[in-house]
């Protein structure tokens, strides 16, 4: 498999409603690390035991996602799960993994996004589906590096 927006959607689409942070937290970082879970790299998909390092940080980071501060939160908890992912650990030897760069503006995506969907009175479907592409978009372009001959992949 590889990463898919639709598949980041229909997990976002599942997500229920929350009394606590903590609970919408927890159920957000179990949708992306679903999601997650589809990443290749030189046609090898990523190993299951690289993810849970990677959702701890994501949910360490996400505080805040019930406020206007949501899209921050967003942000920097896909920043952090990038960031936890262990190469070798993901990929066998791999050396280093670059988190796409779009992931720099997703905040500014995120906020137009949530703009337009209540804007438009989007149902959560629609919603839910248009966060999802602007999330999936932004984690375009990662890269593995592979031992030579192989070097450089893309995470995909």
């Amino acid at each position: 498999m590889t990463l898919l927006a639709s598949k980041l959607a229909d997990e976002l689409k599942a997500l229920g409603l929350y009394s606590t942070e903590p609970a919408a937290i927890n159920a957000w970082a179990n949708a992306f690390n679903n999601y997650f879970t589809d990443a290749m790299s030189n046609a090898v998909p990523i190993a299951p035991g690289a993810l849970p390092a990677a959702k701890a940080a994501m949910i360490s980071a996400m505080v805040g996602l019930s406020t206007s501060a949501g899209p921050v939160s967003l942000q920097a908890s896909i920043v952090a799960y990038w960031g936890s992912l262990i190469p070798a650990t993901a990929w066998p030897t791999v050396t280093v993994i670059t988190p796409p760069v779009l992931l720099a503006g997703l905040t500014a995506t995120l906020v137009s996004v949530f703009a337009a969907n209540i804007t438009s009175k989007a149902s959560k479907n629609d919603s839910m589906t248009a966060i999802a592409n602007a999330i999936h978009a932004a984690n375009v372009g990662g890269i593995a590096v592979w031992p030579v001959p192989i070097g450089p992949q893309p995470i995909v």
